[in-house]
């Protein structure tokens, strides 16, 4: 298990960049201890400083021996190791204190296999040299302001020590240990923070019982029904300045982040889970550098346009010769001909604007390109890691489309780019619904798929012909999921091999079904048409799919919906 926690060296509130020491400070810190005429003169000093301009600061890590970890398995395996980045406080004989976004980490020193510090290492270095010549009083004070001034931490927190042992009652350097005060001894930091944990505070050194405030209740938050319209909304913003846990959640989704630390095993990233990851946070204090360590810590990009426009320069690099086609909506990256690339671009475009953006309107306009993969044949296609049995497949992770120019055997008469129509929806719809349950992203991309593309236009022929063929077939041998489960199914279940053929023609079935739904009375065609646009808006919500499912079927007699459908499949068309 690796925990990987991305942060700069230095503390909340300090700048991001390290300072780099000057003769002037270091000849200021020990006057009487530098000879001029020896191998540390100042000549030598500035030279081994260097005078480059600031750099930023790399991340700190400490690396927990496997044999540390308690497992079962092989514990001795480096890949069991864990793996801590953030800001390293303190590094003693006994601990090594790093501070994250989890709060305040502390690890027995014997368990510690490697330590990488970030920072200016020629200031470490020269702080190591200049502490084996500190004797005095006056010297360790003058080697505290210098750690000090070069952001050193650990360093700094050692002269402090240093200087305790000369003044025991100072209260200064007793909190800037995280210490705290316990009657007349003074407790440790590890000690402080779980008393800390416990709902205590300090107070000049002391610890105090916090009063008790009654929490906001936020069980309903998740459930409030927003209004029916997606705006464009700074999700950073919000997500740093209000504590928007709706906001929060669309960054760590569109990322691709299935679960949260905070989240029961496997359970999907939903704005419960989300609400509680803020509230983890804000606890901790520090609210908006803890969260943005978390973002990082977890890789959660924040300007796909500038990750975008990096790829197509890789792609450049990795194919000589490839062409980069860039239309209104797509990146469009290629080994294969220029006409093919062009006429792709075209209905590509052509799907998105009249098909993908006219079957759900939004305010909020994706903000970057699509990224379009597009390999001359099925085995240059497989070699760049495309599945088997596929002609096309979305990257959710990498939010990159994937696909080769078939060949007239592959078409089968067919828009020889009808995979990737199909695919190109779960990279549209991934930006609204990210991870979004299989039933329902599936069955609007076999109801897309089928699209016919005249000249500029095109229209969208909802019945698929093969997934019908194949449910009447599964209905013949009495073999259909049933549809209150089918809508249930979490993804791994979905694509089980005894399952995932029948589950694509249902989903098919099911969403074709409602779109299309007749009745008599205007007042149920209306309802029953509304389901799946208000299962749409409660996975835009944040709710989670089988909650979704209980919100919006809530109402409905299964049983007759289920009649209905099945009635309906010989008359689908």
């Amino acid at each position: 298990m690796f925990i990987r926690l991305k942060t700069r060296l230095l503390s909340p509130g300090h700048p991001a960049r390290c300072r780099r020491p000057t003769i002037l400070a270091l000849c200021a810190l020990f006057p009487i201890g530098v000879s001029a005429a020896g191998p540390h003169s100042a000549a030598s000093v500035e030279r081994a400083i260097g005078k480059e301009e600031d750099k930023e600061a790399a991340l700190d890590t400490v690396y927990r021996k496997p044999s540390a970890v308690r497992l079962e398995r092989d514990s001795t395996n480096p890949i069991f190791a864990r793996k801590y980045k953030g800001t390293i406080l303190d590094i003693t004989s006994r601990v090594v204190v790093i501070d994250s976004w989890r709060g305040k980490s502390f690890i027995p020193r014997a368990e510690v296999d490697e330590i990488k510090r970030a920072g200016d290492a020629k200031a470490i270095t020269l702080f190591e040299k200049y502490r084996k010549r500190a004797k005095s009083l006056e010297d360790w004070v003058k080697l505290e302001a210098f750690a000090s001034k070069q952001e050193l931490i650990p360093e700094r927190r050692t002269c402090i020590r240093r200087l305790l042992e000369k003044n025991p009652s100072n209260l200064e350097y007793h909190l800037l240990l995280g210490e705290a005060r316990e009657g007349e001894r003074w407790l440790r930091e590890e000690q402080v923070e779980t008393i800390l944990a416990r709902g205590y505070k300090l107070v000049e050194g002391k610890l105090e019982k916090k009063p008790e405030v009654k929490k906001k209740k936020t069980s309903d938050f998740w459930k409030r029904r927003q209004s029916k319209k997606i705006k464009a909304v700074d999700h950073l913003k919000q997500a740093l300045e209000k504590k928007n846990a709706h906001s929060l959640w669309m960054l760590i989704s569109r990322s691709g982040l299935i679960t949260l630390p905070t989240s029961k095993p496997y359970e999907r990233t939903n704005l419960r889970a989300t609400q509680d990851l803020i509230d983890l946070i804000d606890a901790r204090g520090n609210y908006q550098w803890r969260l943005n360590t978390f973002l990082a810590e977890y890789g959660i990009p924040i300007d796909w346009s500038a990750i975008n426009r990096n790829k197509v320069e890789s792609f450049k690099k990795r194919h000589p010769g490839s062409i980069h086609h860039e239309t209104k909506y797509y990146h469009i990256l290629s080994t294969c001909d220029e006409k093919t690339v062009k006429d792709l671009g075209r209905k590509m475009d052509i799907v998105t604007k009249q098909i993908y953006q006219d079957l759900f309107k939004f305010d909020e306009k994706i903000p970057y390109k699509y990224i379009l993969r597009f390999y001359r044949d099925g085995g240059e296609y497989h070699k760049s890691g495309g599945p088997r049995m596929a002609g096309a497949h979305y990257e959710p992770g990498s939010k990159e489309l994937v696909g080769y120019k078939h060949t007239d055997r592959e078409s089968q008469g067919r828009d020889p780019f009808y995979s990737l129509y199909h695919e190109g929806w779960h990279q549209y719809f991934d930006f609204y619904i990210p991870n979004a349950p299989r039933w329902f992203d599936e069955g609007f991309a076999e109801v897309i798929s089928p699209l016919i593309i005249k000249g500029s236009k095109a229209k969208m022929n909802t019945f698929n012909v093969g997934r019908s063929n194949v449910l009447k077939a599964y209905l013949r041998r009495g073999r259909i999921v049933p549809l209150s489960k089918l809508i249930r199914l979490k993804h791994h279940e979905f694509y089980k091999p005894d399952v995932v053929g029948i589950a694509y023609a249902q989903a098919w079935s099911f969403v074709h079904f409602l779109i299309n739904f007749k009745h008599p009375n205007p007042g149920t065609q209306k309802k029953v048409r509304a389901f799946y646009k208000d299962y749409f808006w409660e996975l835009h919500k944040g709710t989670d799919p089988v909650e979704a499912c209980d919100i919006v079927f809530k109402d409905v007699q299964f049983n007759t919906l289920e009649k209905a459908w099945l009635k309906s499949i010989h008359k689908q068309k």
